[in-house]
């Protein structure tokens, strides 16, 4: 493999940040690569230990976001204030630049699922969906960013597109949108939702933040395991998305399984950024 050389995308407009993994938390210590950001998974960092001194001192060199897993903006479950809590001790500890998670239902009668489930996207829905986000901005004083996520089924009783219920949310909440334009692909795979309508009544000016990853393959099913490069076809979408991206708005590329050495994952990030400044 040929690689990149990174620092002549140091200067570049648009630069992409990573999510931040513990296999790498060492190397990225000692090597402290041009990114835009590090996208931190708050569960991760609920227990104290030696990984909280190390991003620290990352902290130092980088724009943090927290991402978390456990909000369950879309389910019915009372709003667990513990976790919450420890969120806010987190943001009062690292001043994340965004706090996120996803719109989708992460537990049911006490039950914490490994997936993340959708939502109707209804006006029964979307009521229960904004009082849960105001609920939890009240409590942080913090904004949220919110996922779009992939799903693989969807709800008879829907009456609206997810985009309209998207851009409703982030209207009547004050939110805003992590736009994950591997999700949106995955869904048109499977579902036949086309992203360029999703991206056409899209408010823009509620983007916060963009993620990048690769899915994978299952039978005739495409399933979004951030295990694999980022696909071409969605590296055409980012940059169709270019004029309608706020400067200052973060793109972070997610990989989490299949984890490649970490000079291949260098070298795929300068890749990504060469091609989205070319």
């Amino acid at each position: 493999m040929n690689r990149v050389d990174f620092s002549a995308t140091a200067a570049c407009p648009w630069q992409i940040g990573l999510n931040l993994r513990l296999e790498y938390i060492d190397v990225l210590l000692e090597t402290r690569p041009p990114l835009s950001c590090l996208e931190v998974i708050a569960e991760n960092f609920f227990t104290p230990g030696v990984h909280h001194h190390k991003l620290e001192k990352l902290r130092a060199d980088y724009e943090l976001t927290l991402h978390c897993l456990g909000m369950n903006i879309g389910g019915v479950d009372p709003i667990d204030t513990g976790y919450l809590e420890k969120i806010a001790e987190l943001h009062k500890k690292f001043a994340p630049q965004h706090v996120s998670d996803h719109l989708s239902v992460e537990r049911h009668n006490g039950v914490c699922f490994h997936d993340l489930l959708p939502v109707p996207f209804n006006r029964e829905s979307l009521a229960k969906v904004q009082a849960r986000v105001a609920y939890v901005q009240d409590f942080l004083q913090e904004s949220l960013v919110l996922e779009n996520i992939s799903y693989y089924t969807e709800f008879n009783s829907s009456d609206m597109t997810e985009v309209e219920f998207i851009n409703a949310v982030m209207h009547n909440t004050g939110a805003r949108l992590l736009l994950d334009l591997n999700n949106l692909w995955v869904n048109e795979q499977n579902l036949g939702h086309r992203v360029q309508t999703f991206l056409a009544s899209l408010d823009w000016q509620q983007v916060a933040q963009v993620h990048l990853a690769g899915g994978e393959s299952n039978d005739a099913l495409y399933i979004d395991t951030h295990g694999a490069d980022v696909p071409p076809s969605v590296l055409q979408l980012l940059q169709g998305c270019k004029t309608k991206l706020a400067p200052a708005t973060l793109i972070v590329y997610e990989r989490d399984n299949n984890l490649p050495a970490w000079q291949t994952l260098l070298d795929d990030i300068a890749r990504m950024q060469q091609e989205l400044n070319a």
